[in-house]
């Protein structure tokens, strides 16, 4: 891979004056910098690649509604907010190009030159179009940003006709769940509320006995005990190789254990304790597979996930 593609650090000169605005492009940063950490060996890990794939043209599209909604309503320019909409526009169109691309020959996909091009764009837009075109507007305006603060990213997705890993199916029947638990009690529980939604189930009691039982069961998703030994190299190795979403379950605090699961390719963060009604909801939205991790934490309206967000 080419030095000048490198990780993205964000910084304050990326602001837009929007936290909301802001945390979204810091989510597709996520993306593409996971895309970088798996670049010297893309090959080997074509499911991670078809997942930030998927993850940054579908946020995008729900990025680029939310930031057309702020824009409007902070009273940006008619001329202004068309021309930001041909904008988005075109870098949906050449979006999907390279999904179909990569679809119709993974091996065969551009890697390099696709990375390139959306880590040249985004920086770009962002630093050149976004902040020339409203951040002054967003400016301590908070009327609008609590207004799209309160944008739920599924009620988006539906808007868009977004459709999920099953189709517009939310339903848990049928899907094969892999618990991983080394804590018997938490092990029953997830088991009993995943069987009454219809998944079938199986358990291991530690990452040595998972391993066996994923190349067997070829589970769906993985619940995941994030304190068990092995726990983030077992679940960026379903990231990467098998493209198996995974559930880290944890007592955190969220923010010690986020960047961590981030980095391993996790989908969701299950914080214990958990009600029924909480794991069966955050195991829908794992299956859903819409957006990345970090845009499902800053939608749960538990007050422990918003924490981390300020």
């Amino acid at each position: 891979m080419d030095d000048d593609i490198g990780i993205i650090q964000w910084s304050p000169e990326l602001s837009v004056s929007s936290l909301t605005l802001d945390l979204h492009h810091q989510i597709l940063i996520g993306c593409l910098n996971r895309l970088y950490v798996i670049g010297g060996s893309w090959k080997q890990c074509l499911p991670a690649v078809r997942r930030e794939l998927q993850h940054v043209l579908g946020y995008c599209r729900i990025h680029f509604f939310v930031e057309e909604q702020a824009m409007e309503r902070a009273g940006t320019p008619t001329a202004t907010l068309d021309n930001h909409r041909k904008v988005h526009r075109t870098i949906v169109s050449k979006m999907s190009a390279s999904w179909e691309a990569f679809e119709q020959s993974p091996a065969l996909f551009p890697f390099d030159d696709t990375l390139r091009f959306l880590r040249l764009w985004l920086l770009k837009h962002v630093k050149d179009e976004d902040q020339e075109s409203y951040a002054a507007l967003m400016r301590g305006n908070r009327l609008v940003e609590d207004d799209i603060r309160r944008i739920r990213y599924a009620d988006v997705a539906k808007k868009l006709n977004m459709k999920g890993r099953k189709g517009a199916d939310t339903s848990l029947k049928g899907v094969r769940v892999l618990i991983v638990e080394e804590v018997m009690d938490l092990r029953v529980l997830f088991q009993r509320v995943l069987q009454e939604q219809g998944a079938q189930v199986s358990t291991a009691k530690s990452v040595l006995e998972a391993n066996t039982t994923v190349t067997t069961m070829l589970p769906d998703m993985v619940l995941l005990g994030w304190s068990m030994d092995g726990a983030g190299v077992f679940a960026e190795d379903l990231y990467q190789h098998q493209g198996i979403p995974v559930i880290a379950a944890t007592f955190g605090p969220l923010e010690a254990v986020v960047n961590a699961c981030d980095l391993a390719g996790v989908a969701h963060i299950l914080l214990h304790p958990a009600s029924a009604i909480d794991v069966a909801r955050i195991a829908q939205e794992t299956m859903a597979g819409l957006v990345p991790l970090r845009a499902l934490l800053a939608d749960q309206q538990d007050p422990r996930y918003q924490a981390a967000y300020g």
